[in-house]
């Protein structure tokens, strides 16, 4: 996950995550990159959790107690106070909650409903994003994109910024690199 922001939980305009991501569809390798608003990334990690029903073979909202320290919350000043130093020494229950529920029940869809780069028959591996200014003076975020097979991948799009149609976009062409 990569955020673009000068705070953790910010709602600046710039807090984004862009995690790759590789699915198949049939015989073909699909890869995406999407945009998320972190300040709803943290409200789904602060809600409930999903738990796998085994008579029903599906995973339903997590109804009962969740252990204190709760899973998935960074280690704070509480934690250090309380014993934890590092997520190594969290209690056995704690750690056993986190592996018996490892999904959050609410959904974080991508900005604008869809991914921000979409690729057939690639598979995106790493992904570094920077900002840099351009000589028209918009701010632009350039990735920097690996995949599976060796090649790396440049693209840029506006910072924020919005075409005629409302949506992000790419600017020029994704340029791969072997």
């Amino acid at each position: 996950m990569v955020s673009l922001c000068w705070c953790p939980w910010c709602p600046c305009a710039g807090s984004r995550c862009l995690p790759p991501r590789c699915a198949r569809r049939g015989d073909v390798d699909v890869s995406a990159i999407c945009r998320y608003p972190i300040l709803e990334v943290r409200k789904a990690f602060e809600g409930p959790y999903k738990e796998y029903r085994e008579q029903a073979q599906k995973w339903g909202r997590y109804s009962g107690e969740v252990p204190t320290p709760r899973p998935g919350a960074c280690i704070t000043d509480w934690h250090r106070q309380n014993g934890f130093a590092s997520s190594l020494e969290l209690p056995d229950n704690t750690l056993n909650f986190a592996k018996k529920h490892p999904l959050m029940d609410q959904p974080v869809p991508p900005q604008r409903g869809r991914p921000l780069l979409l690729k057939r028959d690639a598979n995106f591996t790493q992904l570094v994003v920077d900002r840099v200014a351009g000589l028209d003076g918009a701010t632009y975020e350039v990735l920097f994109i690996g995949t599976g097979d060796g090649c790396q991948g440049t693209g840029t799009g506006t910072g924020g910024q919005r075409g005629r149609d409302g949506q992000c976009h790419l600017r020029g062409a994704l340029h791969w690199h072997r």
